[in-house]
């Protein structure tokens, strides 16, 4: 933003990121995303937006981000997400599951918080598969 063109500026719009993006990357670190890995982002608020970032530094080939709220989807798409899952509970793991020929995710990132939400990252990663919070 403009407000942070200068360095004076900039500590201070970036202090907001060293919390969420340090949760992101220790979720995407904690469900074992790896080169090539097929990852899905449960939550499109700044952690779950975070943890797609973290996801594809950490070289994954597919991120599926789950969300509801479009401004935020199309920017998790722009950080790396190659798929967005809108739906929820049953229709959303129903549909991570069509994307992944069946298979889940080998890492799921949970970014919400709530017991529907971590219910669905339950289902939707693949046996043998890891969940970070």
């Amino acid at each position: 933003p403009a407000d942070a063109a200068s360095d004076d500026h900039l500590l201070t719009a970036l202090l907001a990121l060293s919390d969420v993006m340090g949760t992101g990357h220790h979720a995407a670190l904690g469900a074992g995303v790896h080169k090539g890995s097929t990852v899905a982002v449960v939550g499109d608020g700044a952690v779950g937006l975070c943890g797609v970032l973290a996801a594809k530094r950490l070289g994954a080939d597919r991120i599926i981000a789950l969300g509801r709220h479009a401004v935020r989807t199309d920017i998790a798409k722009l950080f790396g997400a190659t798929d967005v899952v809108a739906e929820r509970g049953e229709a959303a793991e129903a549909a991570v599951r069509e994307l992944t020929g069946g298979q889940g995710a080998h890492s799921v990132i949970e970014a919400v918080g709530t017991e529907q939400s971590m219910r669905t990252a339950v289902n939707i990663a693949r046996d043998g598969g890891d969940i970070g919070y």
